[in-house]
């Protein structure tokens, strides 16, 4: 092949032959085009008789040095082993394609098969572990390697494996280039530059592969510039039944976040594209935006029952950089431990799949994407994801006729290199033009997103993308919905405040069939009984110790320790508030006592102040809970009763 590495594999060829053919020569064919082959420069005319008479004429083949490598590197193995072993990762560190990664030697490979239970195009490039063998190719393949033998003459060999295992085990190589991530069109960097040069890009460890030729983009977009992407970026889905503007708003963030991911500190949500009816568009919209950036369908997997199952999966797709994940058709609720530590980490560490090793560190830049239709949300992802809702008025959209561009991803990949310029064209300008606060309210965990790409979609003129996470949180968080049902009728079994244990409410809907139907309703749904029937205290007792003070609508659950077992209250509203002092909630009792005697204290807020009525009980101990403003309330320890309050270092 035309090219250097043509060149450089023929000339690894011919070394290997040595000493072996009879006769070595290495033939250059004139006239070949960048690229071409012996086959192209038959296919132009020339003939077998003219190739051999250029091979005639043609001198024999001759190393640089009889002793060297192709560079003229000779490594002479000996029991200096540090030496040894400095001078092959010195040779590993001349080679093209030799990285490191997450504590691994890696390459960038064109293809691959893609992990167990997920699907992904076989064309595109992907970075994978270069395991033992391959090291020894390429240490082989850049150097001579020489040992002395018994009669002290120098003779050639082959890398000896504990070289091999020496230089794989050594986990970092000052001299071998860092491997962060491969892409297929323009991205940010995290000054606001854009890489847009083919080949490896020492600034941000990215090597940029592009499949075809892409606009230039200006070094410094303007404002009107951005406008003009945003309108090309919303040409693609003009046909798309989006539920609100910050809906669609929500997608163009999706398409811009891959291409923003490598200049972002820290994670970014999930984009979940939901419908209220299925063929409202949401495979075609998430391949639509895939096509785009990465000129390709991103990979495919359902979401497995096993979060173990789930979590290597995450480790195979973080190990081979793959730019975008999607989990597709959801059924039941979503969410697992594994994906929720995924998508708010940096980097991933977990045991390689069918090794004893361990990848640690390895970058967590992927994009995730699910697709879904009313989908339920568990309380912990609810907060990580951004909602991208279509809704349909009619029974079968997938039969709508009209399209302004009837085979949509077609026209996409036609024009993917003006609509992937035009995605980094925004960023772009809103860096240039000083990343302006557009005052839009936080988001926990993805700050770094949202202050680049969220913020650029606002100042573009659209809507912010972040009404969608709010809004989704209120309506598919099954566990917040059941909850605040809870808690806003949990009066009924506990209508002074007291109190109760669980057994007791068990024990009272179990009397009370036909009563209290949304507190039932509410821990059928947080603690479902396994079998569909009859509540276990045990399991609504974890569960409620999972949601002890998550407040919803200014309200929470709470609990304290009584001889009787734990007594759980209701706080929050008019019942309780903030500690003022720690930021810690107080006790329902002790914000009704501190608030009232507020109100009665004088300008010095000293005037003595009486307790307010306190309960009776037979009992003798009395515990003390801090409260704020100076006070305490008392307790009875063995049933929990309020006694009243009284001010710290005062006695009772």
């Amino acid at each position: 092949d035309n090219d250097d590495a043509g060149r450089k594999h023929g000339q690894q060829v011919a070394r290997s032959l040595q000493g072996l053919a009879t006769s070595v020569k290495v033939v250059a064919l004139p006239g070949l085009p960048p690229k071409g082959d012996v086959s192209d420069w038959l296919d132009d005319g020339h003939t077998i008789d003219e190739l051999m008479g250029i091979v005639a004429a043609m001198a024999e083949w001759e190393p640089k040095d009889a002793a060297d490598g192709a560079d003229g590197r000779r490594i002479v193995i000996g029991t200096d082993e540090p030496r040894v072993i400095d001078e092959a990762v010195e040779v590993l560190a001349s080679l093209d394609n030799v990285f490191q990664r997450g504590g691994c030697l890696a390459q960038v490979i064109d293809s691959a098969d893609a992990p167990r239970g997920i699907a992904r195009p076989k064309e595109s490039p992907h970075i994978a572990p270069m395991r033992p063998v391959r090291i020894r190719e390429r240490l082989a393949e850049g150097a001579m390697w020489v040992r002395i033998n018994s009669q002290g003459e120098p003779e050639r060999c082959h890398p000896a494996d504990w070289i091999v295992k020496a230089v794989d085990a050594r986990g970092q190589w000052p001299k071998i280039r860092r491997l962060e991530a491969v892409v297929q069109c323009p991205v940010l960097r995290a000054d606001g530059s854009v890489l847009q040069t083919p080949g490896y890009d020492p600034t941000t460890g990215i090597v940029f592969m592009p499949q075809c030729d892409f606009p230039i983009i200006p070094e410094k977009p303007s404002k009107a510039d951005a406008v003009a992407a945003r309108d090309a970026l919303l040409e693609v889905v003009e046909d798309f039944p989006f539920a609100a503007d910050h809906h669609l708003a929500a997608w163009v963030a999706s398409v811009l976040t891959p291409l923003a991911r490598y200049s972002i500190f820290g994670p970014s949500p999930l984009f979940l594209y939901d419908a209220n009816v299925r063929g409202c568009g949401k495979s075609l919209l998430t391949d639509s935006a895939s096509i785009t950036t990465v000129g390709r369908e991103m990979a495919r997997m359902s979401l497995p029952r096993d979060d173990d199952e789930l979590r290597k999966r995450i480790t195979s797709l973080a190990m081979a950089g793959e730019p975008l994940i999607l989990i597709d058709n959801i059924a039941g609720t979503f969410g697992s431990p594994s994906l929720d530590a995924a998508l708010t980490s940096v980097s991933w560490s977990d045991r390689i799949l069918g090794q004893t090793a361990m990848a640690a560190g390895i970058p967590m830049y992927a994009t995730w994407y699910a697709t879904g239709n009313n989908v339920i949300l568990a309380a912990d992802t609810a907060r990580r994801v951004c909602h991208v809702r279509l809704e349909s008025p009619e029974e079968m959209p997938e039969e709508r006729t009209g399209f302004h561009h009837p085979d949509l991803l077609a026209w996409v990949r036609h024009e993917r290199p003006r609509l992937a310029a035009a995605a980094v064209t925004l960023l772009a300008a809103y860096c240039a033009a000083g990343r302006p606060d557009m005052k839009l309210k936080p988001w926990g965990s993805f700050e770094g997103w949202s202050d680049l790409v969220r913020q650029a979609v606002v100042w573009a003129g659209m809507a912010d993308p972040g009404e969608s996470r709010r809004e989704l949180a209120s309506v598919a968080d099954r566990e917040a919905v059941a909850l605040r049902q809870l808690l806003e009728s949990w009066h009924e079994l506990d209508p002074h405040g007291q109190g109760v244990t669980l057994a007791d409410v068990i024990r009272e809907l179990a009397d009370r069939p036909n009563d209290y139907e949304a507190v039932r309703a509410a821990l059928f749904e947080l603690a479902p009984p396994r079998d569909g029937k009859t509540l276990n205290p045990r399991s609504i007792g974890m569960k409620f110790h999972h949601l002890r003070r998550r407040v919803i609508a200014g309200l929470f659950l709470d609990s304290r320790t009584t001889r009787l077992g734990a007594m759980w209250t209701v706080g929050g509203g008019e019942k309780c508030g903030t500690n003022r002092t720690s930021g810690t909630i107080s006790t329902p009792y002790a914000h009704a006592y501190t608030r009232t005697h507020a109100q009665e204290r004088g300008p010095t807020g000293n005037s003595p102040v009486s307790a307010p009525s306190p309960a009776t009980c037979s009992h003798a101990t009395v515990d003390e809970q801090d409260t704020f403003d100076g006070f305490v309330n008392l307790v009875c320890h063995d049933c929990g009763s309020p006694l009243g309050c009284r001010e710290k270092g005062v006695s009772v």
